[in-house]
């Protein structure tokens, strides 16, 4: 999906983690996702190996109580039937085992999103672009016999940015996800936060990626932006 993406997954976490395509400037309220092919695969993978790889997810109780787990990556993907879409629906978001979690510090962190996705939508053009989290259940982070829940809601807040010149070089997306406001609820005996319960993406881009559909063969790069 492109360079500097802030999701996945996340989720990716996705924690979060885990990524959408933009352009710095103005904007006009028509912009879409585009790919130089059809169907277009895009791809979604953490920003390289630095700090806004990791994927950030911090949770705030009532009592100004906070949990910070950081996953070391996410990956997802999202396919478009057309070569311009005005929202992507990320599927198969992972944040492990391969992509170790940790909660402040200490491993041992348990991610699971099945049955979610992270849809990227821009409604209003750029100054309203969404994260919608849909979930026929909800995203679940394990740790310590707690676990943390996130179900569908709509957010406000990525932020997409073009890395190459759109149609004409090969070109990714950079999807920057510092998000905040997000609904969380827990269950279990070793759960130590005191409902209401906040939570916020506050670092991990994620690089959006287009390729052609694997189903025709082996995937090759494609030319992908937001505009």
């Amino acid at each position: 999906m492109i360079r500097n993406l802030n999701v996945l997954m996340a989720a990716a976490m996705a924690l979060g983690s885990i990524g959408a395509i933009g352009v710095a400037g103005a904007h006009a309220a028509e912009e879409k996702f585009h790919c130089s092919v059809e169907p277009c695969r895009f791809t979604a993978r953490s920003d390289g190996t630095g700090k806004t790889a990791h994927q950030v997810f911090v949770v705030k109780g009532a009592n100004n109580e906070e949990v910070s787990f950081t996953c070391n990556g996410v990956t997802a993907e999202a396919t478009s039937s057309t070569k311009t879409a005005t929202a992507l629906s990320f599927t198969n978001i992972n944040y492990g085992p391969e992509t170790e979690c940790s909660v402040n510090g200490t491993p041992g962190v348990s991610v699971t999103t099945t049955g979610c996705a992270y849809e990227f939508t821009s409604p209003g053009g750029a100054t309203s672009t969404e994260l919608h989290i849909v979930c026929t259940g909800s995203i679940r982070i394990g740790i310590f016999r707690c676990t943390f829940r996130i179900g569908s809601q709509r957010l406000k807040g990525p932020k997409y940015h073009n890395i190459g010149k759109e149609a004409d070089t090969t070109t990714e997306v950079t999807v920057e996800n510092a998000i905040t406001g997000i609904a969380v609820t827990q269950e279990g005996t070793g759960c130590k936060t005191t409902e209401p319960l906040t939570g916020s993406f506050t670092t991990g881009n994620v690089i959006v990626t287009g390729e052609t559909d694997p189903a025709t063969g082996t995937p090759v790069m494609a030319n992908g932006w937001w505009a």
